[in-house]
């Protein structure tokens, strides 16, 4: 004989059959409910904390704005000017000294020639690009225009002596690519043989140096409006 003693509460009973469809469904739905639930919250919350973080971003854009316009400004002025000054290094890596010059030229002169016009001239030119692409190099180029009386009979070859002498003055190295005599008339009023002449003279072009500023890295560009370019 087996005497079995049930000692539960009648509250404290737990059904232990299969779990019905009802409840299955009733749970499922609750979980479901509890997790969307659970999905907005999280999404509003990190809504707040956007809306707060990019409240706090704008702050501080507002703060820093008038800072960041100086310093691009101060940047593109700067990059403004080490491009001048790399320009102006150019031309001073190319220039010719006049004295110099002026000084081979009273030593190629003849002594039967007196120059009474010397004109100077070291144009800045660039040639003209063959495309929109193209870099544009400037150069320099060396130009005189001579005028001045020759005495004697023998006028041409001496003028002819003197442009010689122009072909030659920078060797090793020409300093002129042409010497041209332009006009030799002589002074039919003169009783000693006197004749004008005008010679034109001009140079190689002379490339400028490069700049240095084309390596630099380019401005950052503006998170507002465009600025306005530095003088």
């Amino acid at each position: 004989m087996i005497i079995r003693i049930d000692l539960l509460d009648p509250s404290e009973r737990r059904y232990l059959g299969p779990v019905s469809v009802r409840f299955a469904t009733r749970t499922i739905a609750l979980t479901a409910i509890a997790l969307l639930l659970l999905g907005i919250s999280g999404a509003i919350f990190n809504g707040i904390e956007c809306r707060r973080a990019l409240e706090r971003g704008r702050a501080r854009w507002k703060e820093m704005e008038p800072r960041y316009e100086i310093a691009l400004r101060f940047q593109r002025l700067s990059r403004d000017l080490r491009r001048y000054l790399d320009e102006i290094e150019g031309w001073t890596a190319v220039r010719l000294s006049v004295p110099g010059m002026l000084d081979e030229l009273q030593r190629v002169v003849p002594p039967e020639i007196q120059l009474t016009r010397l004109e100077v001239r070291d144009e800045i030119s660039a040639p003209r690009p063959k495309s929109a692409e193209e870099a544009v190099t400037p150069y320099r180029l060396l130009r005189w225009r001579l005028g001045g009386r020759v005495v004697g009979p023998r006028s041409e070859e001496t003028v002819g002596q003197l442009i010689i002498g122009l072909r030659e003055m920078g060797a090793p190295e020409a300093l002129f690519r042409s010497v041209t005599l332009l006009t030799i008339q002589a002074d039919p009023l003169s009783s000693i043989g006197i004749s004008t002449f005008e010679i034109d003279a001009m140079g190689a072009p002379r490339m400028m140096a490069e700049e240095r500023g084309k390596a630099d890295a380019p401005a950052p560009p503006p998170l507002t409006q465009e600025g306005r370019r530095g003088p």
